[in-house]
């Protein structure tokens, strides 16, 4: 099964944890790619969360101190069909 993703903004970052992150505005759903592999998905995330770890110095740094167990997470297990939609606004 291939999931779909629609994401207005889509970040590939230079980090040794984190591959990239996609932020979806209209349901504040924060995707994180992990180098490890894995994807999770963190619901009801405000934009400013993900504006600060797009700019943060110390990406693991902030992802540990400002999302992880902060906010409701899923882990998706199929990640390896998942495709990143970017829409045009």
């Amino acid at each position: 099964m291939e999931a779909l993703v629609l994401a207005k903004n889509h970040s590939f970052l230079d980090s040794s944890f984190i591959q990239s992150i996609s932020f979806c505005e209209d349901t504040d759903t924060l995707m994180i790619y992990f180098k490890t592999g894995s994807v999770w998905f963190y619901y009801d995330v405000p934009e400013e969360i993900y504006l600060g770890l797009t700019n943060a110095f110390s990406l693991g740094k902030y992802f540990n101190t400002f999302i992880r167990n902060i906010f409701s997470s899923e882990k998706l297990s199929y990640h390896q069909d998942l495709k990143i939609l970017p829409i045009n606004v």
